[in-house]
């Protein structure tokens, strides 16, 4: 197999400092153009000597966000059936691997997980049956924080002992709310501002960016917003009578926790309530109901904490809050707060496969502890479920806890169980999510602190953020590219 590398950028067109933008010609993108940025034509970054038509790589140049400076974009030009790949990091140690993304005979790949404000390389190489051209290593520097976002702290750390990777939260703070992703030493690699009455953000599975579940009032339909990894919108979605949580399908196919009203009498007397639905939604905001939980379980009509945000003047019946979808299972977990349940749907059929509470449902309780206070999330777990007590019952604080499941003796019982030292409770939102070497992280949202605990109830990982700051649903992922590391 024969190697040749494609010509270098020329010296004086190496990929300059952001922040030095207007003298050095960057175009207003971070796009390198070249001495003479009057005239130069965007991808003049190779030098005269660059290959001839016909070659592999042609045409390469790299843009840093302007609206999310820590985040390089890297093109170039090359026959549609040739492969590409990116490696990139420290000069010298281009240790992280790139998604690259085919469009025509253009190909692109976002440079991910950097920080702002500092120097990095890449290099490209690009093969088509025995023949390979790479790129020298070219060197560049991230952009720097025009409006910097809040800081978050790591207070804890065992490297060895923690599962590593990248936190997705929305932070909230008053009337200035972010979308942050966190290396493992709790460091900003990407942010962007939202509403602040955003609680999801999810990587897309196309690896274009994030979808966002927001709104911006809460009289306002909820909307699913899709950004680039560069902070551009790329689509909106509109979806009426929706609230709280969505999860993913697939690319183009989003689940969403939608809500209805039904009335019930008690004797003569009217009772409204509000019930939970799912919805799955399409890029169009076609949607249909896959399951309506007032089919399935009868209210009683007594015992309601709180009205409804939705319906003016009704009764929430079920209050769910989070929505977990499983492709190994086409399934759906839902977590209802104010019946104390958790509930698994089939989701081709829409049939409701069990409830799990204290007092009703399809488990009995195995164990000496009630299962379910106030839960917020709900996970499924090896044997049986991880879920989010707002507040664990008999104690005050709030807990995340791993049930097991027998679904043939039709028994549940506590097998594990977390709250924090100084016993923290929190009463809006809080989730539980489990990490790809089998540790646990616990976020406790409005106190503003993420713990990574292990099986033997070990924190070897916190997160936490300064006075004034709260988390949203939080997740960790192993990489921010999909389908390389990322489950």
């Amino acid at each position: 197999m024969s190697r040749r590398p494609a010509p270098t950028l020329a010296a004086t067109a190496r990929v300059r400092p952001l922040g030095v933008a207007g003298l050095l010609g960057l175009g207003a993108c971070g796009v390198w153009l070249g001495d003479s940025a009057g005239t130069a034509a965007r991808d003049s970054v190779l030098d005269s000597d660059e290959p001839s038509v016909g070659s592999l790589l042609s045409d390469l140049d790299l843009e840093i966000s302007a609206e999310v400076p820590s985040v390089a974009k890297v093109r170039w030009t090359s026959p549609t059936e040739a492969v590409g790949s990116v490696r990139f990091g420290a000069a010298g140690e281009l240790v992280s691997a790139a998604a690259v993304r085919v469009q025509g005979d253009r190909q692109e790949a976002y440079l991910l997980g950097l920080l702002p404000d500092e120097d990095y390389a890449f290099e490209v190489t690009v093969s088509m049956g025995d023949e390979v051209w790479s790129s020298a290593e070219q060197v560049f520097h991230t952009g720097a924080w025009v409006a910097p976002p809040p800081q978050v702290e790591v207070s804890l750390y065992d490297p060895e002992s923690s599962a590593g990777g990248f936190t997705i939260v929305p932070l909230q703070g008053g009337d200035d709310c972010w979308t942050m992703v966190l290396d493992e030493q709790g460091r900003t690699v990407w942010a962007h501002p939202i509403s602040c009455l955003t609680h999801r953000v999810r990587l897309a599975q196309d690896g274009s960016g994030f979808i966002s579940h927001t709104r911006s009032s809460p009289q306002d339909p909820l909307v699913l917003e899709h950004i680039s990894f560069f902070g551009e919108p790329i689509a909106s979605i509109v979806v009426p009578d929706a609230h709280h949580d969505f999860a993913i399908v697939e690319h183009g196919t989003y689940a969403v926790l939608g809500y209805t009203e039904r009335s019930f009498f008690d004797g003569e007397v009217e009772v409204r309530l509000v019930g939970d639905t799912i919805l799955e939604v399409d890029t169009e905001g076609h949607s249909h109901v896959v399951w309506d939980l007032f089919d399935h379980l009868e209210p009683v009509l007594e015992g309601f904490r709180f009205r409804s945000d939705w319906s003016d003047g009704a009764w929430d019946w079920s209050h769910g809050n989070y929505l977990s979808y499983v492709a190994e299972e086409d399934a759906y977990y839902v977590s209802s707060r104010a019946l104390n349940a958790l509930f698994k749907v089939d989701r081709t059929t829409g049939a409701h496969l069990w409830t799990l509470a204290d007092g009703f449902g399809d488990f009995g309780n195995a164990g000496d502890r009630p299962l379910l206070d106030t839960p917020h999330s709900v996970e499924p777990v090896d044997g049986g479920v991880l879920y989010f007590n707002q507040q664990a019952a008999g104690i005050g604080c709030s807990e995340a806890v791993v049930a097991q499941l027998d679904e043939l003796v039709g028994t549940a019982e506590r097998v594990w169980s977390y709250e924090t030292s100084d016993c923290l409770k929190v009463d809006y939102l809080g989730n539980a999510w489990q990490l790809s070497n089998g540790n646990v992280l616990a976020v406790f949202s409005q106190r503003g602190q993420a713990d990574e605990v292990t099986p033997a109830g070990d924190v070897v990982h916190r997160l936490s953020t300064d006075i004034g700051w709260w988390f949203s649903y939080a997740q960790r992922v192993d990489s921010l590219y999909v389908g390389m590391g990322q489950p």
